[in-house]
């Protein structure tokens, strides 16, 4: 531990060191003289004070030693046991022989409670880390100080400023026919020790509205200590009526002062570790509940009992009349609250868990990815919510968030069943974070919206299938429209042009047999010729629509028949086949075909094999090559491939194709199949 790093417990052992003397002289005093008047409450509020502020401090400071809040905390710590010294001063009032000086111990004793005061007012300008809000409070700052030398110069000169009740100290200090002037000197000192707590006040709420969401988070602790200190005045003002105990009365008096310097050393070091927001919400709520009992017990009992002249002792009636109000009136006003309590914390969005809380019902419908933004980033207060199905962005809120600023995205995934459906994403503006809450919200809406999630994952799919499916039957109609031309053009071009020719040869050998006989053998050879190219050419035209040989003899004759007449060895591993429906085989058929004319064309390789099997009612088909390949990711489907697909979709069988550069490609093929007898 270094040097600097033992100042704090330095001071902290100091400060312990005081308390112990101020608990050992009140011991004492009460002992001594017991009619002085001795307040346990004035002694709760030292051993809570001193302790709070000092613990704390020390705690703060060494692990943000630039943090001024942190010396005052310690310097408040230090300063509050002094103010032991003015019991100190009234006590030489019945005893003067045993507390001498008296006027040494009001000195101490008033400046430690002005410098405890002035300290704490100055707190609120350098809270939470330790630095003014901009240079220009510095002047707020310099008043600080100003202010603790007027009033320190105002006590001490003044000579009667150490009077205590009774006691009437005289001052050797003091200037004798001053008193007016160091009392004004006091009250200005004063003043501007207000002005500074305003201008802190101020501060702290410019930091709330224009800080990052750090320092919001921050002060909420320090709103939430203020209020619990208010209730702990409120319920020790119901002592008078309620009988309560006085340990029980200081006991809260204790709580209440020493929730301040918890609060600001959560603050400051463990601001990130609760979510504090749901918590003010419900000390707003029940602490007007509790403000409200007490109104009503006070108003009825009291008030009415005095009307009826039986203030001075309990009355049954009235008590069970005001049990009967809080009870009727409790829950409405509960729920008042409760509401007016979350917009006062949360702002327009709702508590997180009422976000939760109507998760399903917002997020059904067509709409419910784009809901389930809406809600998610109302639940947070993010700058953008984002849902992603996979890895791709399918709804956000807002949409644009105009430029705004921010910060890293949260994220998380989406399961249903054992399987990961996408993820749910915010951002938050720059500077602010999740609370614990918010997290844990941002968790339970992701586990809620696995079932939503696998639905509309399903419907999108389905939509996409039906696309590619209504894409597929209008590439197939356009293919069977372009065949359909192509087969004109054929027999109009091909098979009409010979027939045509053959008719007029026919005509021309009856012509020739009535006047040269000799040249009928030729022209009749020649005629035979004619029909045979005919014959040919018909022959092609009904291979192209479906071949011969794939009706009569099957898939794997008539693929080893164009394995042969192909421009590179292809070999067709097929086992025995049976016979199936004439569309799948015609589907199988020309996907291969397919496959092998691009083999042809594309793939520059030396070899390709066709491979046919059938197995639990499942037709499946491959025609893998040794080419060059190519990056399915990268390239579009040309023509034949697409074909290909549309083939297999039309039949609701499943096509992949895998391909990587110098690696040559397979396209696999499978189609459920039934068996012809």
């Amino acid at each position: 531990m270094t040097r600097g790093s033992r100042l704090p417990f330095a001071l902290l052992a100091l400060a312990l060191a005081e308390l112990a003397g101020a608990g050992a002289f009140g011991v004492v005093s009460a002992a001594w003289v017991p009619q002085a008047g001795h307040n346990p409450a004035s002694g709760v509020f030292l051993i809570s004070a001193c302790l709070g502020f000092a613990v704390i401090g020390a705690v703060v400071a060494r692990r943000q030693p630039q943090n001024r809040v942190a010396w005052m905390m310690l310097g408040i710590g230090i300063c509050v046991p002094l103010g032991i010294s003015n019991q100190y001063v009234l006590d030489s009032h019945y005893a003067p022989a045993r507390f001498p000086m008296p006027w040494l111990a009001g000195l101490i004793g008033n400046a430690g409670w002005f410098l405890a005061l002035a300290m704490l007012l100055s707190c609120f300008l350098y809270f939470p880390n330790g630095r003014l809000l901009s240079p220009r409070w510095r002047w707020p700052a310099r008043f600080a100080v100003i202010a603790v030398v007027l009033g320190l110069l105002g006590e001490s000169l003044d000579p009667h400023g150490l009077d205590n009740g009774p006691a009437k100290i005289h001052n050797p200090i003091g200037i004798a026919g001053a008193s007016d002037v160091m009392q004004v000197l006091f009250l200005v000192a004063m003043a501007t020790l207000v002005g500074v707590g305003v201008s802190g006040l101020v501060s702290l709420v410019l930091r709330y509205r224009s800080g990052p969401d750090d320092a919001r988070q921050q002060l909420k602790y320090v709103l939430l200590a203020i209020g619990f200190l208010v209730l702990t005045f409120a319920f020790t003002f119901t002592q008078p009526i309620s009988s309560i105990p006085d340990w029980v009365v200081n006991v809260v008096y204790g709580l209440g002062y020493l929730s301040i310097p918890v609060a600001v050393g959560l603050a400051i070091l463990r601001y990130r570790l609760y979510d504090i927001d749901l918590v003010i919400s419900r000390a707003l709520v029940y602490g007007s509940l509790a403000v409200f009992i007490t109104g009503v017990y006070v108003g009825i009992v009291v008030g009415l009992g005095s009307l009826l002249g039986s203030a001075a002792q309990p009355n049954l009636g009235l008590s069970i009349v005001a049990t009967a109000v809080v009870a009727v009136a409790f829950q409405p006003l509960r729920e008042r609250l409760t509401k007016i309590a979350n917009r006062l914390v949360f702002g327009r969005r709702s508590s997180p868990y009422q976000v939760l809380a109507e998760f399903t019902r917002q997020v059904t419908g067509e709409e419910a990815l784009q809901r389930m933004a809406e809600v998610l980033a109302a639940g947070t207060g993010s700058a953008q919510a984002a849902v992603y199905i996979g890895e791709r962005r399918v709804a956000a809120y807002p949409s644009d968030p105009n430029g705004t600023a921010m910060a890293e995205p949260r994220s998380v995934e989406v399961w249903h069943q054992g399987r990961r459906l996408g993820r749910l994403e915010v951002r938050k503006r720059r500077g602010e974070f999740l609370t614990p809450l918010e997290e844990k919200l941002l968790d339970d809406l992701a586990n809620q919206a696995g079932l939503v999630f696998s639905n509309v994952g399903l419907a999108a799919d389905l939509r996409l299938r039906l696309d590619e499916l209504r894409a597929s039957r209008q590439r197939l109609v356009q293919a069977q429209d372009s065949e359909r031309r192509r087969l004109e053009r054929n027999l109009h071009d091909g098979a009409q042009q010979h027939l045509v020719a053959l008719k007029v040869r026919l005509g021309l050998a009856a012509a020739v047999a009535a006047k040269e006989p000799g040249r009928l053998p030729q022209l009749l050879a020649d005629l035979q010729f004619e029909a045979d190219t005919t014959l040919a050419t018909m022959r092609s035209l009904a291979h192209g629509i479906y071949p011969p040989l794939l009706a009569e003899r099957g898939l794997k004759e008539a693929l080893e028949s164009d394995a042969r007449r192909a421009t590179l060895p292809v070999a067709v591993d097929a086992a025995e086949l049976a016979r199936y429906p004439q569309e799948v085989e015609a589907a199988v058929y020309f996907c291969c075909l397919e496959a092998l004319q691009n083999v042809q064309k594309y793939s520059h390789a030396g070899g390709a094999t066709v491979r046919l099997s059938e197995e639990d009612g499942v037709l499946s088909f491959e025609v893998a090559d040794d080419g060059v390949g190519f990056d399915p990711h990268e390239s579009a489907l040309g023509a034949g491939l697409t074909n290909i697909r549309d083939r297999v979709d039309a039949l609701g069988g499943e096509l992949e194709i895998s391909s990587m550069p110098g690696q040559g490609t397979k396209v696999r093929g499978r189609i459920a199949v039934r068996v012809l007898a």
